[in-house]
């Protein structure tokens, strides 16, 4: 029963990395902001995630790179801090400003997943995520909103029955700031659930604060919960965003 609990854990942990388009931390929706011509930025989390029957300690590290004022380009890289500590599927990718108005920003943000990390914390798929971004802003308040498809090719048979072939999510974060410094932030959105005994449509909700103590650095803390049809889901983490 340990063993199986153990390989639960790692198969989670494996979808909840591979699944995620990299938005900035502690957000899943993204936003449509970029870093400029040769502006340059590093981001690392690390999240603890639970459910009723496991846990596990997960980080990832991005680095993006401003190609223009319209095109920003990156790549990341999940890793899992417990034990057996591993690296995950490395991800490349690119967001593209295509329309700027007064108060709103609309991207195209593009994400291809390879199988390159461990055994235990790795899929046996490319991933293809496509994202239609907005970003509005309202004074002190900040409205992003998503539309994302996950397009999966699989080279196991096995992987391709149990799991579904294309994941569509939909979602909105609101970010609120209370001081020149901070920013309060609810992100809440519905996915389809990777497997397909899994129910179909999962909700989340997002809770969280940045705090900038410089203009280019953000530090954040967030707690997420979702609920799924054979578990339900939380983590608590903590990240950094600095930009140069």
């Amino acid at each position: 029963m340990q063993k199986l609990r153990k390989t639960m854990l790692l198969i989670a942990c494996a979808l909840m990395t591979q699944n995620a388009a990299h938005a900035a931390h502690p957000l899943v929706t993204e936003d449509a902001n970029l870093q400029t011509t040769g502006k340059q930025q590093i981001e690392f989390n690390s999240d603890h995630w639970s459910t009723s029957k496991a846990h596990s300690q997960i980080g990832n590290l991005t680095y993006t790179y401003g190609a223009n004022d319209q095109l920003d380009v990156f790549f990341s890289s999940p890793i899992r801090w417990s034990s057996p500590g591993a690296l995950g599927d490395l991800s490349v990718g690119s967001k593209y400003l295509f329309s700027s108005q007064e108060n709103a920003n609309w991207a195209w943000k593009t994400e291809v997943f390879f199988p390159t990390g461990a055994k235990t914390f790795g899929s046996d798929r490319y991933d293809l995520a496509l994202t239609l971004v907005r970003t509005e802003n309202a004074g002190p308040w900040v409205i992003h909103s998503n539309l994302s498809l996950n397009i999966r090719q699989h080279r196991q048979a096995l992987a391709d029955a149990q799991q579904r072939d294309q994941l569509w999510r939909t979602s909105v974060a609101v970010l609120r700031a209370i001081t020149p410094q901070t920013q309060l932030l609810a992100d809440t959105g519905i996915a389809q659930a990777d497997q397909k005994n899994d129910g179909y449509w999962q909700p989340y909700l997002v809770a969280g604060v940045i705090y900038s103590p410089a203009s280019n650095l953000d530090l954040d803390i967030g707690f997420k919960y979702q609920k799924k049809t054979l578990s339900t889901e939380r983590q608590i983490g903590i990240g950094m965003a600095w930009r140069f």
